[in-house]
């Protein structure tokens, strides 16, 4: 019997409150030390709950680990969708992009992706396959860039790989730590270099005369 259907003991608010509990909790635990780092007595103990409590929720480690890379690559894919969509110019919604990779990274460390990689390859799979989608979105969004005219004319592969590999070094919070930079600098310094290359001079203006208002 799950424990949705012990309705006599808790309310289904109350249960859904457990259980994102032990979502949140095991979501932190991974983030610092992996998921094989992690047991569930110890994701119980933190909660607060029995391992039997625990096992009403989720019938495995497993379990919450799909369920956690999910989240986080659904809510990714909808927020880069969305951004697309938006009536913005180019450059605009290259900064969001920017912004909400760094959120994204934030939700991750490498101890999580080293294991999620060697053990859970299912899961790694789609990681891989999201990364994939969101370089599709940047290209096409340079490639609009280029044919507005907004953009200068490189090769928009060669520059969109320049831009992932850089912003996967540079807006990563261990790097910002280390460097004693602040977010809104780190995110500031490197839009600015990516963009005043890209733009042609005339919306380069327009672009320095808007982040400076």
């Amino acid at each position: 019997m799950t424990i949705w259907e012990e309705s006599s003991k808790e309310t289904r608010d109350e249960a859904m409150e457990v259980r994102e509990k032990i979502i949140e909790t095991f979501r932190e635990l991974i983030m610092r030390f992996g998921v094989r780092g992690i047991t569930i007595d110890r994701v119980s103990k933190r909660c607060g709950i029995s391992k039997k409590t625990f096992y009403k929720y989720f019938s495995s480690k497993d379990v919450l680990v799909r369920l956690i890379a999910d989240r986080i690559i659904n809510n990714m894919k909808q927020k880069f969708n969305q951004i697309y969509q938006k009536s913005m110019s180019p450059e605009e919604k290259l900064n969001q992009y920017f912004h909400e990779a760094f959120v994204a990274i934030g939700e991750v460390s490498m101890p999580m992706l080293q294991d999620l990689k060697l053990y859970y390859p299912d899961v790694n799979e789609k990681i891989v396959e999201f990364r994939k989608a969101q370089v599709r979105i940047i290209e096409q969004t340079i490639c609009d860039g280029m044919k507005s005219g907004k953009f200068k004319k490189f090769n928009p592969a060669l520059v969109t790989s320049f831009i992932t590999g850089a912003a996967s070094t540079v807006l990563n919070p261990d790097f910002i730590l280390e460097h004693n930079m602040t977010l809104e600098e780190t995110l500031m310094t490197f839009k600015n270099i990516l963009l005043e290359g890209l733009l042609v001079e005339v919306n380069q203006n327009n672009y320095m005369n808007h982040e400076a208002m």
